[in-house]
């Protein structure tokens, strides 16, 4: 009996009500379809970029040690749980031509696993540069580095090393290519710590991590090296997602005006129902259940629309041909709790308004 009721208030012909519930659903359903592929994108995109930065800045796990002899033993060891390899790292300046600027400086081997294209090979003498620079400096330039060492007293001085142009380097990480130049490994200043990296992990990162902090040694996950650039992400998606929310407004909006003038097209009958035995609860509860169902009908068009379409984008651009996306399916849930119980709100606040004692008299005297 309920469900009866509430689907046919649902699509009312009077007073246009059906006319304007189908465009605010189309219009709900349109913009739920916008919002859930826009973050799916925006998922993807973050992704993408934290994956790179993973693969060539700060690699999933990193444990630092002092002594030599005990890096090369731990990257042995660990080599079991995946790909293994050492290298140092330290900040200077450097002057290339008549330009200077700050920057990281790696040692590696052969052995280091970066996610780089080097060419022609990794550095065994000489200084590695970004390929942006390839054509400005001959190859066999010397090129100058300012680094601090410890001088007397144990206290730091600035020193200036000049290093033979060896080879250029290219990263799918642009601001890395900016910020980092490689050097031989051998070529490291004895004071720098030596970095066990470990890429492709057969084993829970979590688990391992905790097992070397319990046998003491200094371990860092990339997500603490990148804090600043993971949460900068989450506060991009947060900010996104609350302005793509207000498109909502604007429904709920026109849900509110939908429920008014639909409680004054069927103020006679909503009396009338209350007046013939129906308890005022269960007949505000079919209005409300109206309001709700009209909004999770029109999000849940919406969620398969923006499901269809993102299967569909692969196929559409090249750009995503290998892309696998995924629905937020926490934010839809949110978005629809929220909706659902607005709608059924303003549908209840409608209708409850025709039932006091001021308009049932008016129905009752009305000829």
């Amino acid at each position: 009996m309920r469900l009866m009721l509430v689907l046919r208030y649902m699509f009312s012909p009077s007073n246009r009500h059906r006319a304007r519930t189908v465009r605010i659903m189309a219009g709900l359903a349109l913009s739920t379809m916008i919002v859930m592929v826009i973050l799916s994108l925006m998922d993807f995109l973050q992704a993408g970029q934290l994956d790179r930065v993973r693969d060539i800045r700060s690699f999933p796990l990193t444990v630092s040690v002092s002594d030599k002899d005990e890096a090369y033993r731990l990257a042995k060891e660990l080599s079991s749980s995946g790909r293994t390899f050492l290298y140092k790292e330290d900040k200077g300046l450097l002057a290339a031509g008549s330009d200077s600027a700050g920057v990281n400086i790696r040692y590696v081997d052969e052995d280091y696993d970066g996610g780089l294209f080097m060419a022609p090979s990794c550095p065994e003498e000489g200084i590695c540069l970004p390929f942006r620079n390839y054509g400005m400096l001959p190859g066999g330039s010397e090129i100058k580095l300012f680094i601090l060492e410890e001088g007397q007293s144990v206290r730091m001085r600035p020193v200036e090393k000049t290093y033979p142009l060896e080879c250029f380097y290219q990263s799918s990480l642009s601001d890395f290519d900016s910020s980092y130049v490689f050097l031989p490994l051998s070529k490291a200043p004895s004071s720098l710590e030596w970095i066990v990296a470990i890429k492709d992990l057969s084993v829970d990162e979590e688990r391992l991590a905790s097992a070397l902090e319990a046998d003491g040694y200094d371990v860092t996950m990339w997500y603490e090296s990148e804090s600043v650039l993971y949460s900068s992400l989450q506060l991009e998606k947060a900010v996104m997602s609350l302005l793509l929310s207000c498109l909502f407004l604007i429904f709920i909006t026109q849900s509110v005006q939908s429920a008014m003038l639909l409680a004054a097209a069927k103020q006679k009958e909503c009396v009338m129902l209350h007046l013939t035995g129906m308890r005022k609860k269960d007949v505000l509860a079919v209005f409300s259940i109206t309001g709700a169902l009209i909004s999770l009908t029109a999000l849940a068009a919406g969620l398969l629309l923006s499901r269809i379409l993102l299967s569909l984008l692969p196929h559409m651009m090249t750009v995503f041909r290998t892309a696998s996306f995924h629905l937020d399916l926490s934010y839809f849930v949110f978005i629809a709790v929220v909706m659902a119980g607005i709608s059924a709100i303003s549908y209840y606040r409608a209708f409850s308004s025709k039932l006091d004692e001021k308009h049932v008299m008016e129905v009752l005297l009305k000829p």
